[in-house]
């Protein structure tokens, strides 16, 4: 069940805006809980790696851009996403280049690693 729904408590609802927040951090210059908040719904100001400035809002649907500076409210329609990296994904180019490229890394890391664990497996057999 999803920790925005009605039946818990608004504490809940802001520990699971403060566990978003600490997902956004590594991957944006800065994010914070906005001045406003709605019954079910938490905003967060949030700025990217490139300097946009977006206001999103988090609600028991997703995440979705709600204006396009900090604090604001200005802006409807936009499509509701379903995690903070999908959202990421379309409003910053450097997030994607830096998601690929810790993908890559961690690949890397463990295609070394499955390399080793062969090289130390291996039994030589002497007749």
């Amino acid at each position: 069940m999803c920790p925005l729904s009605p039946c818990f408590h608004p504490v809940s609802l802001s520990a699971y805006t403060t566990q978003t927040i600490s997902e956004f951090a590594p991957h944006v210059m800065a994010v914070a809980m906005s001045n406003f908040s709605e019954e079910g719904r938490l905003y967060l100001n949030l700025t990217t790696k490139e300097g946009h400035q977006f206001t999103v809002e988090q609600s028991s649907q997703g995440f979705q851009v709600v204006g396009y500076s900090l604090n604001a409210k200005d802006v409807v329609g936009q499509p509701i996403y379903e995690t903070p990296a999908a959202l990421l994904n379309t409003v910053s180019l450097e997030y994607t280049r830096a998601f690929a490229s810790h993908l890559i890394y961690k690949l890397e890391a463990l295609a070394e690693d499955q390399f080793i664990l062969s090289l130390t497996s291996c039994r030589l057999v002497s007749d």
